[in-house]
């Protein structure tokens, strides 16, 4: 079986892939990939998968090999659902991406406005810090 990744450059360099080139597929890696290589790409591919690359029904019509499809991102706004479930193309996106990095930001906002740092900055930029002898 294939298995295809059509936009690996979109993910960042800091991401390893080697857990899915160790799964048994023959796989091909592509940094980017245009709307009109898909097709040529995708050809014979039992799994894509696919950031920001747009999977369409025309897609998906041409090539009965292809059963998943996987959205290496949160949305799913890039693949033809409704195709995808016509055909029995099971569809899926990363589930806990940004977790810990959203918990992360979360705390960082709460001490933030705890601290009244937005305030501080502002005074900084404006130049209240420096003309007052009074904190904020």
């Amino acid at each position: 079986m294939k298995g295809v990744i059509l936009d690996w450059a979109t993910l960042g360099p800091d991401v390893d892939i080697s857990p899915l080139t160790d799964i048994d597929l023959e796989w091909s890696v592509y940094d980017m990939t245009a709307s009109e290589e898909v097709t040529e790409r995708i050809q014979d591919a039992a799994v894509v998968l696919s950031n920001k690359v747009v999977i369409t029904r025309e897609h998906m019509a041409t090539f009965p090999a292809l059963r998943y499809i996987g959205v290496m991102a949160t949305g799913m706004n890039n693949v033809d659902l409704e195709a995808a479930s016509q055909r029995v193309i099971t569809v899926t996106n990363v589930t806990g991406y940004g977790t810990a990095s959203v918990a992360q930001h979360a705390f960082a906002l709460i001490l933030s406005l705890a601290t009244s740092q937005p305030r501080y900055a502002r005074a900084s930029r404006d130049g209240t810090w420096c003309s007052s002898s009074n904190l904020i």
